[in-house]
C-alpha cells in the first residue's frame, strides 16, 4: 500500500514538474533566413517588455548566428540595416527601414530581401500587406504570403529608390 502510495506521490509530483516548466517557457519569434536557395526558419526567444514583432525583425537584421553561419544560414539583409519603426494599421504593416535596406543588390537580392520580411512578419499578425519605407520615403508595399515581384527600382526623390 505504502509503495502504490509512493509510486503515486512520484509521478503526480513528476506531472506538476512538467507542467510548470511548460508553463515557464518564454515567448519565441520565427525569424527567416536563407540556406541554399530556400528560406529557414529559426526560432529567436522574447525579451520581456519587447514587441514580438519588433524583436523579430531586429533580430532578422542582426543576421543568422556564428553557429547558424556555419550551418549554412544566410541573410539577404545587409550589415547595417537599422529598423527605425514598425507598427500595424489595420491590415498593413508599415516598417520603416534606415537607408542601408536599399543598398547595393541585384534584383534577385531585392526580393530576397523583401521575402525575408515578409515571412518574419508573416506568422505575427492577422495583416495582409506590408509597406516598406526607408528613411520615410515608401518604397513598395508587398503582400504578406506572396513571394515578392521582380524588383525594378526607380531613382525617386535625393536618389532613393522605390518600385
Amino acid at each position: 500500500m505504502t509503495t502504490r502510495f509512493v509510486i503515486v506521490a512520484v509521478l503526480v509530483a513528476g506531472i506538476a514538474a512538467a507542467g510548470a516548466s511548460a508553463a515557464a517557457k518564454p515567448p519565441t519569434v520565427d525569424v527567416t533566413f536563407v540556406r541554399n536557395g530556400k528560406f529557414v526558419r529559426v526560432e529567436r526567444v522574447v525579451p520581456k517588455r519587447v514587441e514580438a514583432e519588433t524583436h523579430a525583425l531586429r533580430e532578422l537584421l542582426q543576421g543568422p548566428t556564428r553557429a547558424e553561419r556555419r550551418k549554412g544560414l544566410r541573410s539577404a539583409l545587409r550589415p547595417g540595416v537599422r529598423l527605425q519603426s514598425l507598427r500595424s494599421d489595420g491590415n498593413v504593416w508599415l516598417v520603416r527601414f534606415s537607408r542601408r535596406f536599399l543598398g547595393p543588390a541585384t534584383a534577385r537580392t531585392m526580393q530576397r530581401r523583401l521575402a525575408q520580411v515578409a515571412r518574419t512578419l508573416a506568422p505575427l499578425g492577422r495583416q495582409r500587406y506590408a509597406a516598406i519605407a526607408v528613411e520615410g520615403r515608401l518604397a513598395t508595399t508587398i503582400r504578406i504570403g506572396v513571394y515578392p515581384g521582380a524588383w525594378r527600382a526607380k531613382s525617386g526623390e535625393k536618389g532613393y529608390s522605390y518600385t
